[in-house]
């Protein structure tokens, strides 16, 4: 905290000296001239500071929530994270869609990840959704 007040506390001063000096240069009388790096300094450090306090980032956890995760038939479940959001997974039809890719089980699989996308809980291709899912129910991944 204190190297960044440090530093715009110098900035601040280079620009001042600067624009002071670029005032007397274009004609304004030496009285008027620090007037003008205050105004322009001054300007962009509230332009500044009121973009911070509007714009609040959100920011999404990365981690696999349970809902998220697939499981293989007959293994235990996946550990609970606790940045669980609150959207859910849409309901699946069955679990066949987690078995190996058969003609009926690639439709799944395939419609499984268009949910996923279409929910906006992954922002991947639905190709590489459906690549993952199949991956992950193979144990190929």
């Amino acid at each position: 905290m204190t190297a960044t007040v440090a530093l715009a506390a110098g900035a601040f001063l280079l620009s001042f000296v600067a624009l002071r000096d670029l005032a007397v240069l274009a004609g304004i009388t030496p009285t008027l001239a620090p007037v003008l790096p205050l105004v322009i300094d001054l300007a962009v450090a509230v332009a500044t500071i009121a973009l911070v306090a509007v714009v609040k980032p959100t920011r999404r956890s990365r981690s696999a929530t349970p809902a998220a995760t697939t499981t293989a038939p007959g293994t235990a479940s996946p550990a609970v994270s606790s940045a669980t959001p609150a959207r859910a997974l849409p309901a699946r039809r069955d679990d066949s869609a987690a078995t190996a890719p058969s003609c009926d089980g690639a439709e799944q699989t395939a419609r499984l990840a268009a949910e996923l996308v279409a929910a906006k809980l992954i922002r991947q291709l639905v190709e590489t959704v459906q690549a993952i899912l199949i991956a992950t129910a193979t144990g190929t991944r």
